[in-house]
């Protein structure tokens, strides 16, 4: 949880093959840091799908960040900016998934943004799309009538 280009410069090359997990060692002899291990492992996604429209990352233009797993994106397939929102941790994935089921209890109800697609990496789903809404404020005490 740091910031990305700072932590890519910090890492060593990356060992080549098939695996989405790694662990970084220093050796204590020389100094310098390693992938002591490389593993192919079992990733959690968001089991949650109703939508019937996904979206590869990779075709995602991430823009500007909003939150620590919210931001502003382009995608060929909306004309407009999109909010992406996505796990980047497996901790993330169980409340993304919760609240990819609560996006579709508010469907067509008319509250909240509009819920345009689940994201997916590879074979598995890690966030969903969202429609980017403008003209709006988070509500106050002072938005209720008395």
């Amino acid at each position: 949880m740091c910031f990305g280009p700072t932590l890519i410069s910090m890492l060593p090359s990356l060992p080549p093959g098939d695996w989405n997990e790694g662990r970084i060692s220093l050796n204590t002899v020389s100094g310098r840091h390693h992938f002591a291990r490389v593993t192919k492992a079992q990733l959690p996604d968001i089991t949650h799908l109703w939508h019937s429209l996904q979206i590869d990352y990779c075709e995602l233009q991430i823009r500007r960040k909003l939150r620590s797993n919210v931001y502003e994106a382009k995608s060929p397939q909306f004309d407009s900016t999109v909010i992406a929102k996505f796990a980047r941790f497996r901790w993330e994935t169980p409340y993304l998934d919760a609240e990819t089921a609560a996006y579709q209890w508010i469907e067509n109800v008319q509250t909240g943004p509009k819920f345009l697609g689940h994201l997916s990496e590879g074979d598995r789903v890690i966030g969903f799309i969202l429609q980017r809404i403008t003209d709006c404020w988070n509500a106050t005490p002072g938005d209720l009538s008395l």
